[in-house]
């Protein structure tokens, strides 16, 4: 199969395959030295999985694309969310036959392979040396919701209105991230929430139940318009961009099928602008975890309005090209962990106005 999907790659003359692995061992040997700039991972290796190399490689390599590409990983099936969970790029179900293989990498493989590379690129965010140090295993971070809620926020330089919507932005690494955002936010916590996550077609039903399961919250896989309901989570569906507009009276959120910008559809900055023209200054964004540039000229319009705008800090990000954009354009109001960004996104909201909105 390797050798296989070798020849057939390298019929384009983009690709170039500077190495295979048996394993995930000979995996993490050969990806520092080779220096690549993306790579296919298959589940069901000896020795040491797939996942188990994902795991690894993505902390050594943070911003490295990685595609996993196995029979295992069907749309919508809980391998492919563990995978995107653990911060696979994107996941893709490998064929079983030659006909039907030689058909896919020449068309959704190859796709996908251009489209994150040029993400990767748009960020300038290239692998430039092997790490220093051996990756850290991944842990979970204990968190005092109690402490969270009372400690105090720095004073801002900005004066911003409470915001009445919070819209928040995610590619690689946001699944994990969004999890654990959603969890540490108070159960009272009453602002509508509005996501764009950058994720293969087929999986957001899957990550809403998830989502929905792990946080106790009413997240909503956004199918139709809807009113824009008090305390729920919509979350943008894979291949239809997410608005808000204004219907009469009230405000409503639904898909939207305009052309992908930066490459990405659902798109950040499609989000972030409706955002800014509806609510204006009492918007929140905020930018987690990704690859790319996408959501940087959203957040433009964001602060022209007025709106606060919340970054995820690079430590805390598996890859700090989303978020890292928008604060080396200084747009951002706070760089923030993800365990801080719960506690600042409360203090910005502002739950007795939402419910004068929306009731």
């Amino acid at each position: 199969m390797q050798q296989k999907l070798q020849r057939l790659l390298e019929r384009d003359p983009e690709f170039e395959v500077v190495g295979t692995a048996v394993n995930g061992h000979l995996a993490l040997a050969k990806v520092p030295y080779h220096r690549a700039d993306l790579v296919l991972l298959d589940i069901t290796k000896p020795q040491l999985d797939g996942l188990q190399t994902l795991v690894i490689l993505r902390e050594a390599f943070p911003t490295l694309p990685m595609i996993v590409f196995s029979q295992l990983t069907r749309r919508g099936s809980s391998t492919s969310l563990d995978a995107l969970q653990l911060g696979a790029s994107t996941c893709l179900l490998k064929p079983s036959t030659d006909e039907d293989l030689e058909r896919c990498v020449s068309g959704e493989l190859s796709k996908k392979i251009k489209s994150l590379r040029m993400r990767q690129i748009g960020s300038s965010e290239i692998l430039v040396s092997p790490p220093t140090e051996p990756p850290l295993a991944l842990a979970a971070v204990p968190v005092d919701l109690n402490a969270l809620s009372h400690k105090e926020i720095p004073t801002k330089q900005r004066l911003l209105n409470k915001a009445e919507i919070v819209a928040i932005a995610a590619s690689t690494g946001g699944p994990r991230a969004l999890s654990s955002l959603l969890t540490w936010l108070p159960k009272s916590f009453a602002t509508p929430i509005i996501v764009v996550q950058h994720m293969t077609p087929g999986f957001t039903k899957t990550f809403a139940d998830s989502l929905r399961r792990q946080t106790g919250r009413d997240v909503r896989a956004l199918e139709g318009s809807e009113p824009l309901h008090a305390a729920s989570v919509w979350l943008a569906q894979s291949g239809r961009h997410l608005v808000v507009r204004r219907n009469g009276a009230s405000i409503e959120v639904a898909p939207n099928d305009a052309p992908p910008e930066n490459s990405c559809s659902p798109s950040a900055d499609v989000m972030f602008r409706c955002v800014a023209e509806v609510f204006g200054s009492r918007s929140l964004a905020v930018m987690l975890t990704g690859m790319g540039c996408d959501g940087l000229a959203g957040c433009r319009v964001i602060r022209e309005v007025g709106g606060a705008i919340l970054v995820q800090d690079e430590a805390s990000s598996t890859c700090w090209g989303m978020p890292g954009q928008v604060a080396t354009a200084g747009l951002a109001d706070e760089v923030l962990s993800l365990t801080d960004l719960s506690r600042a996104i409360v203090h910005h909201t502002s739950i007795p106005s939402i419910r004068r909105a929306y009731s």
